[in-house]
């Protein structure tokens, strides 16, 4: 089983997407949250955050039935009991798991900023929407600006790197990565420009500073 939250979030099974209970919004919006939120060896969510995250509106008796209900019907289709472990406190199951943000933190770990790069396909749980939940809603954008930036920091270092061994068609491509995710940064625009200009587009690198001015 695997779950990919960068970009729209989706669950896969033997590699097609998942219907069924995970198809409703907020079961999905369950699962992204665990993974996002309680990655291997960094423990795990209490049923408390989820509440507020998830079910903020109901009484509480009724807010825990829902989601008793929804980690029921997750664990039914998917036909793991134990695809999400806890109690008190949940996390998915690692060894049943992947995840492309857990690959990337460990790309991270790893001192591996290229493969932590290439791992970002959009931004983190692009497009999950529940309307009428603002914590859950500000939860979001809390954990983007940090995947953000993680992945801008890793992105430039990727690009330090391939200009340092002289690789300069590299360099070049994640400069322009950086440059598409954010047009307005002076510093990116000319870290792009010498990466074009050291690699022998002079006209490119020119190019690039007349469309970013």
């Amino acid at each position: 089983m695997q779950i990919n939250v960068f970009g729209s979030p989706v669950v896969l099974r033997d590699g097609r997407p998942t219907g069924g209970a995970l198809a409703q919004r907020r079961r999905l919006a369950l699962l992204a949250v665990l993974a996002v939120a309680a990655p291997p060896g960094r423990g795990a969510l209490s049923r408390e955050r989820l509440l507020r995250l998830l079910w903020p509106g109901d009484d509480e008796e009724r807010a825990r039935a829902a989601l008793s209900q929804a980690l029921y019907a997750v664990r039914r289709d998917l036909g793991r009991e134990d695809a999400i472990v806890g109690s008190t406190d949940l996390r998915l199951a690692p060894e049943l798991w992947r995840c492309d943000w857990w690959d990337f933190l460990q790309a991270l770990a790893d001192g591996a900023d290229a493969t932590a790069s290439a791992l970002r396909t959009g931004p983190l749980l692009d497009g999950l929407e529940l309307p009428g939940l603002p914590a859950f809603e500000h939860w979001i954008e809390e954990e983007r600006l940090d995947a953000d930036r993680l992945w801008s920091a890793a992105t430039e270092r990727a690009a330090t790197a391939a200009t340092a061994r002289g690789d300069h068609p590299a360099a070049a491509d994640r400069w322009r990565t950086l440059a598409n995710a954010d047009p307005l940064s002076p510093r990116i625009a000319i870290g792009l420009a010498r990466a074009l200009a050291a690699g022998g587009d002079r006209d490119g690198a020119l190019r690039q500073l007349r469309v970013h001015a």
